[in-house]
C-alpha cells in the first residue's frame, strides 16, 4: 500500500460511547485515530458526497464482509459514513489497535474501492464501544 502525507495515526484516549448508526454525523477530529486520502490532493475525496447510493452500497458490502478483521474475530466493529463523505471504520477500543492493523484494514477497503472504480477511498478510523440497543426481555418466574 502506498504511504502518503494524507495518512496519519494518533492515540485516541477516550472512545465515544454511542451506538453506531448507518449515517454518522460529522466525526470530531479528536475521535480520529487514523485517516487516509482526505486531503485536497485526492480528487476522489468527494466521490461519495456526489453519489450517496454508491456510498451506501460500499458500506453495505463492507458490513457484510465476515473476514478475519471483522468483530468478533477482529477489531472492526463496522463501517458507517460521515457527513463529509468519508467511510468511517469503527474499531473495538478494548483491543490493541496499531498502524499495522489499520494499514491492513485500509488495504482491504482500498481493494474494495477498486471494484467500484475508486482508487483513493476517503476513510477515517475511530475507536468506538459497542452499545446495546435492544430492550431487556422480561423473565417469567
Amino acid at each position: 500500500m502506498k504511504q502518503n502525507e494524507d495518512q496519519k495515526m494518533t492515540l485516541n484516549t477516550s472512545p465515544p460511547h454511542v451506538s453506531p448508526s448507518p449515517e454518522a454525523p460529522h466525526v470530531p477530529e479528536e475521535w480520529v485515530i487514523a485517516s487516509f486520502d482526505l486531503g485536497e490532493k485526492n480528487p476522489e475525496r468527494t466521490v461519495f458526497l456526489k453519489n450517496p447510493v454508491l456510498m451506501d452500497t460500499f458500506i453495505n458490502e463492507s458490513n457484510a464482509d465476515t473476514g478475519p478483521d471483522k468483530y468478533p474475530k477482529g477489531l472492526v466493529l463496522g463501517y458507517v459514513k460521515d457527513r463529509d463523505g468519508s467511510i468511517v471504520v469503527l474499531m473495538n477500543p478494548d483491543e490493541r489497535v496499531n498502524q499495522t492493523i489499520v494499514n491492513r484494514v485500509y488495504s482491504n477497503i482500498s481493494a474494495r474501492g477498486t471494484t467500484f472504480n475508486i482508487t483513493s477511498v476517503p476513510c477515517k478510523f475511530i475507536l468506538m464501544d459497542i452499545v446495546g440497543t435492544e430492550a431487556p426481555k422480561d423473565r417469567m418466574p
